[in-house]
């Protein structure tokens, strides 16, 4: 009994300590950048893994969480230790402990912060619309990075909401989704706008076929369908009309840096051209700091094998493939829409593996894998099902007496 009040202590302190990760994250990037909200942000995150860790060792059913954990834990500190991977730090691997505690936290309370997370996401692009109303430039929004990372901000309060939603087994809004949209276009951000655009519009879908009348869901998908090919037909002809000059637009970067960005594709190049020049660089990576100067490969994937070396790269993109095939095995299709929207966006900047969001690349992981869900199930037919085991119990019962008698 007094370990199952301790479990209950462990899950209530981490679930504060998760809403707080995430609301200092969101202070430190849009307001100060200091040294003072990175230590409590570190502070609270300490607090949230230890909640995490303790729940994990004292559930059986989360016992594999630990054991992947572990052979994650160990796996990247033989690559610390051998001192072979020149971009590998202690402040890494303190991160990645405290990640992968925070997700095992929101693994069983990532219900309860629905409200909360909604109204972060809200003031979050409020606030960066705000700013741009007053006429901010959107390259001086965020104090602590570049303005690519507003899209990245945005998307990590969004899917601790729709997630948490989906926990919850409760209606979602689509307006934020919306929002989300109109605050990359604004800031201009090429794969933020694209992202954003297809986020927002797989949400509306599902919210559409969670709509219990089949003529009105249906009504709306042909309605929908025909705004976007009008909105497709209307930007072509936008484009044609300006003849490709998209200057003084939202749509601006494209005409001028393209839909390739030429600028990644060099840093990519050079970084595994370093990487194939020996076979020690091929195992253990190259230094990225020869390629840039902040070390950053604008690519998560890629920081992941310059971060933890060759056969730890391969190692989690196996688990990242195979969580998200789990997912479609168990037809867990939101969910694992989410996932892969996390996916796509790391393609182009470090959001994990030595970035903020990747708390959530180790929540979907063991979300998936261990088929761990405390969605709430609710309903007419677990009501009516509930009523039917009242009665039986009742009839039981009274059969049970008159025998008795």
């Amino acid at each position: 009994m007094r370990i199952k009040s301790k479990i209950i202590i462990s899950k209530m302190t981490g679930c504060m300590a998760v809403f707080l990760t995430f609301f200092l994250t969101g202070v430190i990037f849009l307001y100060n950048y200091s040294h003072l909200f990175f230590l409590l942000r570190l502070g609270v995150m300490f607090l949230g893994a230890v909640c995490g860790y303790y729940i994990c060792l004292n559930k059986k059913k989360c016992r594999n969480i630990f054991i992947i954990s572990l052979a994650f834990v160990c796996s990247w500190i033989c690559c610390f230790v051998t001192q072979n991977v020149p971009n590998s730090s202690l402040v890494d691997l303190i991160y990645t402990l405290f990640y992968i505690g925070i997700s095992i936290v929101m693994l069983f309370n990532i219900r309860h912060l629905k409200i909360c997370s909604l109204i972060m996401s809200l003031i979050v692009m409020l606030y960066i619309l705000y700013k741009l109303f007053i006429g901010v430039h959107f390259t001086n929004i965020l104090t602590a990075t570049s303005q690519n990372y507003i899209s990245v901000l945005i998307l990590f309060f969004l899917l601790l909401y729709y997630s948490s939603c989906y926990e919850a087994n409760d209606t979602f809004f689509v307006f934020p989704s919306y929002l989300f949209f109109v605050c990359c276009l604004m800031v201009q951000g090429r794969s933020g706008i694209v992202l954003s655009a297809i986020f927002s519009i797989v949400i509306t879908f599902f919210k559409i076929k969670n709509i219990e009348n089949k003529l009105f869901r249906k009504f709306l998908k042909v309605i929908i369908v025909v705004f976007l090919v009008f909105m497709v037909f209307y930007l072509f002809s936008t484009i044609k009309r300006l003849k490709g000059d998209l200057n003084g637009t939202y749509l601006a970067r494209f005409t001028n840096k393209g839909t390739v960005d030429s600028a990644r594709i060099v840093i990519w190049k050079d970084y595994f051209a370093n990487n194939f020049a020996s076979l020690n660089n091929f195992l253990f990576s190259s230094e990225t700091v020869l390629i840039r100067e902040d070390g950053n490969l604008h690519n998560s994937f890629f920081m992941c094998y310059a971060g933890y070396g060759f056969f730890m790269f391969v190692f989690m993109m196996s688990l990242i493939i195979y969580a998200v095939f789990c997912g479609i095995k168990k037809k867990n299709y939101f969910m694992v829409f989410l996932f892969i929207t996390l996916l796509l966006r790391a393609l182009t900047d470090k959001i994990f593996f030595q970035g903020y969001c990747e708390v959530f690349l180790y929540y979907y992981i063991f979300y998936f894998i261990i088929n761990r869900s405390n969605r709430i199930k609710k309903g007419k037919n677990d009501a009516n099902n509930r009523i039917l085991l009242y009665l039986y119990n009742s009839i039981s019962n009274n059969n049970s007496n008159c025998d008795g008698v």
